[in-house]
């Protein structure tokens, strides 16, 4: 999961496995201080997602979580137009693992 918090002013960016453990990658923004609280409603922004993604092998999900409810923003199938490395360049294989382009594509 990735979390940016001030995107217009002050962004930060920082990356979380389902479990909310924070993981050592920079996308390019500096990481929150102090972390960013696990959110309370986690569970359910993780369900919201996979349903919102179903039958699709990669799209990312935006969700806002704001007091009292969680508000869908978008689905990208290609953000930053497919142009985001990471750092340490081995998130990139390890996220890019779990996708197999169709033969086709290869």
């Amino acid at each position: 999961m990735q979390v940016d918090p001030g995107r217009f002013a002050g962004r930060t960016q920082d990356f979380f496995t389902t479990s909310w453990t924070h993981l050592r990658l920079n996308g390019g923004h500096p990481w929150a201080t102090p972390p960013i609280p696990r959110p309370a409603r986690l569970a359910e922004m993780i369900e919201l997602a996979q349903r919102l993604a179903r039958g699709t092998d990669f799209v990312r999900v935006d969700l806002y979580d704001l007091p009292g409810r969680i508000v869908f923003g978008e689905l990208s199938s290609f953000p930053a137009g497919g142009d985001s490395p990471f750092d340490p360049e081995s998130f990139d294989v390890e996220f890019g693992q779990h996708w197999a382009p169709p033969r086709r594509y290869r």
